[in-house]
């Protein structure tokens, strides 16, 4: 009998953590359920987009010919009987701006001496071009003009004129099959694409989870008066602290559990694979740093007046923050300098980073490199995060 209370006062922390857990499941569980629906409602959106992204149909280019020749005429020609057309202010602001909203999709400029450096078999330089970064449908057009430029410059090579190899490269082409839509889409890579989305918004779903559930119970335990009790009670600090730990790993372990079995579910046939594996252990890790943040936000929130209240607004600002910053509601090919140097000292970048690189469509192999800096950098946040936590706690317990 005495064993079996010694054994109930071993377990009593790691006990009573779940039950003040429960009291506030019904909170937590609104922001897992709002956040799961919104997660796919997104991924869906971004889905289709990234989808349409790699159909190479006919596109909206815009084609600025300083050259005015002949063969700079044949090749704007050329592209606007396979695209649409587009006229724009000369005026690099309203390119960038019309790029970025994706009224135009391709921006071509034919310098001067473009027609020179065809007929003198020059290859550099030829054409300068803007598009939408990360986009794929605009290598569609860079191989036809690639296509176009190399087949010219056969043809001036063998002796002809420029208005002979202009025809000849015309009907060269012509003779060419030219389908209407190319794309690099399938059953299977629209699962890839699903499951990338999937992925690329669970460090919002765990930083927002983990922090108010871990964190509000911590900000409890702390509290002066149920501080006060347990040091009273018989059950060490050393025992207090085990029980501490190990019920916030079960808890975010069985978070990151819940939303890696929910997404089994709806795409086990994309977690198959070296490069889902890899994503899968990268998921982890980023619950173990939600976790160090959210003993950070308990330690911070130890002593304050609002107490949980103050989780909550830590949880949104933490959360929103990195999924502005470092990728999650916005690709990070598309987010400025600026922010992305800011975004280099938030652990939701090199997540988001490493899962670009592992979860887009491409068959290139896997760079070991940035999987080892990527993991690395993520642990240096865990590391730090606790460590700064750490330092907290002392001075608290200083002042106590």
């Amino acid at each position: 009998m005495k064993a079996s209370d010694k054994s109930n006062d071993r377990n009593v922390i790691f006990k009573m953590f779940f039950k003040i857990a429960r009291k506030h499941a019904g909170a937590i569980g609104i922001y897992v359920f709002v956040f799961l629906m919104l997660t796919f409602w997104i991924s869906g959106v971004q889905q289709k987009s990234e989808t349409a992204m790699f159909s190479a149909d006919q596109l909206n280019v815009c084609i600025e010919d300083q050259d005015l020749t002949p063969a700079s005429s044949a090749l704007s020609d050329y592209l606007a009987s396979r695209h649409h057309i587009v006229t724009l202010a000369d005026d690099p602001q309203v390119t960038e701006d019309n790029l970025y909203y994706r009224y135009v999709d391709y921006v071509l400029t034919i310098p001067e001496g473009f027609s020179q450096k065809l007929q003198s078999g020059s290859t550099e330089d030829l054409v300068s071009v803007q598009t939408i970064p990360g986009s794929t449908s605009s290598r569609f057009i860079d191989e036809q003009i690639s296509q176009y430029i190399k087949t010219l410059q056969m043809y001036l090579a063998g002796g002809q004129t420029p208005a002979q190899a202009i025809r000849s490269t015309e009907d060269s082409l012509a003779a060419l099959p030219s389908p209407d839509v190319m794309t690099f889409s399938s059953a299977a890579s629209d699962i890839d694409v699903s499951f990338y989305y999937y992925m690329r918004y669970l460090p919002y779903v765990l930083l927002n989870t983990i922090i108010l559930g871990v964190g509000i119970v911590l900000t409890i335990f702390r509290k002066k008066d149920f501080s006060d009790r347990i040091r009273c009670s018989a059950i060490s600090g050393r025992s207090f602290e085990r029980q501490m730990i190990l019920a916030s790993i079960v808890f975010s372990v069985a978070v990151w559990a819940l939303f890696l079995t929910v997404g089994f579910c709806i795409y086990h046939s994309s977690m198959l694979g070296l490069k889902p594996a890899i994503g899968i252990l990268n998921t982890f890790l980023f619950t173990i740093v939600s976790l160090s943040i959210a003993y950070l936000s308990g330690s911070l929130s130890t002593g304050t007046k609002t107490g949980t209240s103050t989780i909550n607004m830590f949880s949104n600002v933490v959360s929103l923050g990195m999924a502005f910053l470092c990728g999650i509601f916005v690709n990070q090919s598309l987010l400025g300098p600026q922010v992305l140097a800011v975004a280099h000292f938030l652990p939701a970048y090199w997540y988001i980073r490493l899962n670009d690189s592992l979860m887009n469509l491409s068959t290139g192999g896997i760079d070991s490199h940035e999987v080892i800096l990527c993991f690395g950098i993520e642990i240096l946040f865990i590391i730090a995060n606790l460590s700064i936590a750490g330092a907290v706690d002392q001075k608290v317990r200083q002042k106590l």
